[in-house]
């Protein structure tokens, strides 16, 4: 019985008892004092129901989480931050914000923490069809970027469970996100000027902010100043390559083109200037005044003219010995 019931039965039972009371002192005296009587036994009995009756507690009171004055007086808020390898410091997030590092890892905490049971941040890229998830049972709950495998545009949606039961849900919309970064690649050698005959390397320096990357090179040649080129060599992960121009045709109108992927972006980079290479000397040229060159075609007929000439030497070692 509730306390406010319980007065209610006890003012009742007093104003009855009183009225049973008086009008029994107005009787005859042959009712010898029995109705004053009752009276006295129904207030006590009323008082023992006051004293006996256990206090109800439902079962929504008795399973749900006891809220308490700080839980009930203020609201849950949250703050979006990131940081990054090159940049450890907690830097805040907003809706629309650009967002540039290796690894970027977003993190939101959740204010005041007594009043929060555990916490979710989503980050969902929708032009990549992907999205990332990470929970905690603390207010504050961080997730890696990197692994939605390329840049987007994103909305990050934080959720909180608080101990009163209630969820509270905040997004920070139109957030791009750029883990990756294009490589870049820069020639070294040949690199205008040079004379090469034989073998010799062709050599580049590369970079990339994302230090996991593993590039992968590609090494071109042009034998008409740089408006064309002829794949040399491909799956390189070296800096260098070694190339045997023995066999092609002299010529001051070679350039080097090396091209560089880490497996979403791609640059290239090409000699400064022209250099000279091979030792077959040339005298047909264009009305133009160019060499036109087909480095494949020069290859395929070195190697018919090395066959040829061997086939010569072993034809005429076999004459000899007739």
């Amino acid at each position: 019985m509730s306390s406010k019931n319980r007065t209610k039965w006890l003012s009742l039972v007093i104003r009855v008892s009183i009225v049973s009371f008086t009008g029994g002192l107005k009787r005859l005296p042959d009712s010898r004092g029995r109705t004053p009587l009752v009276a006295l036994l129904l207030l006590t009995l009323g008082l023992l129901l006051m004293g006996l009756s256990p206090t109800h507690v439902s079962p929504a009171s008795a399973s749900s989480p006891i809220c308490d004055a700080t839980c009930c007086s203020e609201e849950p808020s949250v703050s979006l931050t990131y940081h990054s390898r090159s940049n450890t410091s907690e830097i805040p997030v907003s809706s629309g914000d650009i967002l540039a590092g290796d690894h970027i890892v977003l993190t939101s905490t959740w204010h005041p923490s007594t009043i929060i049971n555990r916490t979710r941040i989503e980050v969902s890229a929708e032009a990549l069809d992907a999205s990332l998830y990470a929970e905690s049972s603390s207010p504050a709950v961080s997730v890696d970027t990197r692994y939605l495998n390329n840049n987007a545009s994103c909305t990050v949606t934080m959720t909180a469970w608080l101990k009163n039961g209630t969820v509270v849900v905040a997004l920070s919309p139109d957030v791009y996100i750029g883990n990756f970064f294009k490589p870049t690649v820069r020639v070294v050698s040949p690199n205008g000027g040079e004379v090469w005959t034989g073998h010799n390397n062709i050599t580049w320096i590369a970079e990339d902010l994302n230090q996991d990357e593993t590039l992968v090179f590609a090494v071109y040649l042009s034998a008409d100043s740089g408006r064309t080129y002829q794949l040399l060599a491909s799956g390189l992960t070296t800096n260098h390559y070694t190339w045997n121009c023995t066999g092609l045709p002299r010529l001051d109108t070679y350039s080097v083109q090396v091209r560089v992927s880490d497996g979403i972006y791609m640059s290239t980079d090409s000699s400064d200037a022209l250099f000279t290479a091979g030792d077959i000397p040339v005298t047909s040229t264009t009305s133009g005044g160019q060499p036109v060159i087909d480095i494949t075609a020069v290859y395929l007929l070195a190697a018919i003219v090395t066959s040829s000439t061997m086939a010569l030497i072993v034809y005429v070692a076999a004459k000899r010995w007739l």
